[in-house]
């Protein structure tokens, strides 16, 4: 998996592949292996070699061998988004184009789709969010050492022997660990609200949903499968919330039941902003499974009146033993099967599977800190209990 193909998906390439696009210099494509171990290498090993060097990566306290928050973000959640970017770019940029030529865009609100792609198109090879993201990192990072300096948290950051009241190590977090982590967050957040906006102006034209559609979803599979893809996002999150909770258990020791109110705010809005778009067509759906009912409601009844006719017409002969023919049965069987799409229709384009994968996605890291007061048995139960 490379990313050649990452400046096609609704981002398009970061800043250094688009400076050295601009100075006609080949930056080299990286596996995703590849690109997730020199995150790694630039984040958490120099932060590893500096503080072994100033004497904080082991022993008591909140040293950094001892940090969980550093381990999850540096090594796990930072290394997975940087790795699987130029597949979901990839992934994003095959439905965008067959979102114009399909039959969800009405011909008539095609004109208006396309200057939304173009206002999309003009945003992805402008300099301007790419610029903006990147002081937000670093802006986001010094403000993260202000408030830790402030508690007292992770010590590992702070010492003498350098510039400032901040250890090399410190400094290391402040210049390009923290704002590189920052930076490839926001980028994804960016990147969710591109597509949440998409569906939006698509749900807004209105799109075209079908009701007797095969895929149960009025012709939208297509999206949610592509929605899917952001599942890492959410789960990113909780994997770094559950590691702040950890740090705060471990090292403050703060009791778990404070925390747990924050834990449910943290599920209920992750649900809601990663589930919510998908809302965009329920009305849509709502409506075009109506219309299809009422309409499949009139042709049954035609369609009854003259297989009673057939019936009744096979049992008057007397000649040979009743029966129907095979294209009355035919009939039957198709009409049948259609109905059972429109009665199966879903009010939104989410099944119960990809629910469930959204809630383990925001739930599952913040069970993990579950385990340091309750059994995990006792934590599958309750999840039993709630998803089936």
């Amino acid at each position: 998996m490379t990313d050649t193909l990452a400046d096609a998906g609704l981002l398009g390439p970061g800043l250094v592949r688009r400076g050295a696009g601009r100075v006609h210099l080949r930056v080299p494509a990286l596996t995703w292996r590849a690109r997730a171990f020199l995150f790694a290498a630039v984040t958490w090993l120099p932060l590893a070699i500096l503080t072994i060097i100033e004497g904080t990566f082991r022993g008591r306290g909140w040293t950094f061998s001892r940090d969980i928050g550093s381990y999850v973000r540096f090594l796990l959640v930072g290394p997975l988004l940087v790795a699987i970017e130029p597949w979901v770019e990839r992934e994003l940029s095959t439905l965008i184009p067959s979102l114009r030529t399909s039959a969800l865009v009405p011909v008539e609100r095609r004109p208006v789709f396309d200057r939304f792609l173009e206002r999309q198109e003009a945003w992805r090879r402008a300099y301007g969010p790419q610029v903006l993201l990147l002081l937000l990192s670093y802006a986001i990072a010094a403000i993260t050492v202000g408030e830790r300096a402030a508690r007292g948290d992770q010590p590992w950051l702070f010492g003498a022997g350098a510039p400032g009241p901040l250890s090399w190590a410190g400094w290391w977090w402040v210049l390009v660990a923290g704002p590189l982590f920052a930076h490839v967050v926001l980028r994804w957040l960016w990147r969710f609200g591109v597509w949440t906006a998409l569906l939006f102006r698509l749900a807004s034209l209105p799109a075209r949903v079908f009701g007797t559609h095969a895929d149960c979803m009025g012709g939208l599979l297509g999206v949610a499968k592509h929605h899917h893809v952001f599942i890492f996002l959410p789960l990113s999150l909780s994997l770094m919330a559950a590691a702040t909770g950890a740090n705060v258990i471990f090292h403050r020791g703060v009791p778990l039941a404070s925390l747990r109110h924050v834990e449910i705010l943290i599920v209920a809005l992750e649900l809601v902003v990663f589930i919510g778009p998908l809302l965009f067509f329920t009305p849509l759906m709502v409506a075009a499974r109506r219309r299809a009912a009422a309409r499949y409601g009139a042709v049954a009844a035609h369609h009854a009146t003259h297989l009673e006719h057939k019936i009744d017409a096979a049992l008057a002969d007397q000649k040979s033993t009743p029966r129907l023919s095979a294209d009355v049965l035919e009939e039957e069987a198709h009409l049948s099967a259609s109905f059972e799409d429109v009665r199966e229709m879903t009010s939104a384009p989410l099944t119960r599977e990809s629910l469930v994968m959204f809630i383990l996605a925001c739930t599952g890291p913040l069970l993990l800190l579950e385990l340091t007061e309750m059994p995990a048995g006792e934590i599958l139960e309750k999840m039993k209990g709630l998803l089936l």
